[in-house]
């Protein structure tokens, strides 16, 4: 069964929540990069991720707005599903 949209930003948010790179959210979310560069753009520019600079990588960190998306998220599919 296919993720739905829902899902995986609920995935790539919960994946960055203590930094990630772009690899490691692929990896972690489950994802290829073609989904990473369709949603994380789009999370970045919404402000529910932020993007710093760590050494020589750029680091993705799930914001407070964020976070708060992930918890209504994870409330939402755990009333539905359980």
């Amino acid at each position: 069964m296919k993720r739905d949209s829902v899902r995986i930003v609920r995935d790539i948010l919960d994946s960055a929540v203590s930094g990630r790179t772009k690899t490691e959210i692929v990896y972690r979310a489950r994802i290829n990069f073609k989904l990473f560069d369709k949603y994380v753009p789009l999370l970045v520019k919404r402000n529910l991720l932020k993007v710093i600079s760590r050494d020589s990588y750029q680091v993705y960190i799930t914001t407070e707005k964020g976070l708060a998306l992930l918890k209504k998220i994870n409330e939402v599919l755990n009333a539905i599903f359980g």
